[in-house]
C-alpha cells in the first residue's frame, strides 16, 4: 500500500452539524474532501492545515476552529494523551516527527512559514483601514507570543473587530487599533471583553449565517453591506419559496 495507516489512540470524537453545514456549503467535491480530511487528521493526529492559499477554505476552516480546539484540548486534557501524527498520541510529551503538534506546557509551532501573520494583520487593516505590514519583526513576535500561549486566529479576529466597535469612533483611542496595543499582554483582556456567540448557538448556524452573524456583530458602519443583504435576500426568498 502506499498510504500508511496512521495510528492513533484516540477511538472517535463528536461530529457537530455546524462542520457538515460548512462542507455542504463548500462548491467544489476537491474542497470538500480537504476539509474533511483536515478535520480528521486535527482531531486524530493533532495535525492543523495551512489553507492559506484557498479563501475559501480557510474561511470555513476557521469558522470552525474553536469547535475543533475544544475538542482536542478536551481529549488531550482527559487522557493526558498528546496527539501527534507519528504515533497518534503519547504520553508525557515524548518529540515526534511532526512539524507541528501540540505539548504538554501549551507550546504551539513558531515556524514562521506556517504561522497566519498575513491573515491576521489583513483582517486588522480590512477592517480598521489601517496599512501594517505583517512582515514587521515586532509584529510578527507579538502575534508569535499569543499563539505560543494557545490562541486561534478567530481570537485575533474577535479582538480586532470588538476593539475596532469600540474605538474607531473615538479620536483618543483610534490611534491604539494598532498590533502593539491589540496584540500585546492585554489580549486575554480583550477578549474575553468581547461578545461571541456561543459553541451551541454556533453548531446550529449555517456557513452563511456564521457570516451574517459576524457582520451583525459589527457597529452598522463597519459592516460588510453585501454579507448582510445577501444573506437576508437569500433567506427571506427560501422562505417565501
Amino acid at each position: 500500500m502506499k498510504n500508511q495507516i496512521k495510528l492513533t489512540k484516540r477511538r472517535d470524537f463528536k461530529f457537530y452539524r455546524s462542520y457538515f453545514d460548512v462542507f455542504t456549503m463548500l462548491e467544489n467535491d476537491a474542497d470538500k474532501l480537504e476539509f474533511v480530511s483536515a478535520l480528521l487528521d486535527a482531531q486524530f493526529t493533532g495535525v492543523k492545515p495551512n489553507f492559506e492559499n484557498n479563501p475559501m477554505l480557510n474561511f470555513a476552516w476557521n469558522s470552525q476552529i474553536h469547535s475543533i480546539e475544544q475538542q482536542i484540548k478536551g481529549y488531550q486534557d482527559k487522557t493526558k494523551t498528546i496527539l501527534t501524527p507519528d504515533k497518534g498520541g503519547h504520553e508525557g510529551g515524548d518529540k515526534g516527527g511532526s512539524v507541528q503538534h501540540t505539548t504538554n506546557n501549551k507550546q504551539q509551532t513558531t515556524n514562521n512559514d506556517v504561522l497566519p501573520f498575513k491573515q491576521i494583520v489583513d483582517h486588522l487593516n480590512s477592517t480598521c483601514g489601517t496599512n501594517y505590514k505583517h512582515t514587521s519583526s515586532a509584529t510578527k513576535t507579538k502575534i508569535t507570543a499569543r499563539i505560543n500561549e494557545g490562541f486561534t486566529v478567530d481570537d485575533f479576529k474577535r479582538v480586532i473587530d470588538f476593539k475596532n466597535n469600540e474605538w474607531a469612533n473615538d479620536q483618543k483611542m483610534k490611534s491604539f487599533l494598532r498590533p502593539e496595543t491589540l496584540f500585546g499582554t492585554k489580549f486575554e483582556s480583550y477578549l474575553n471583553n468581547a461578545p461571541t456567540i456561543t459553541a451551541k448557538q454556533k453548531s446550529t448556524l449555517t456557513f452563511s449565517a456564521v457570516q451574517y452573524q459576524t457582520e451583525m456583530d459589527k457597529k452598522p458602519q463597519f459592516r460588510n453591506q453585501q454579507v448582510v443583504d445577501t444573506y437576508e435576500r437569500e433567506t427571506k426568498g427560501g422562505d417565501n419559496g
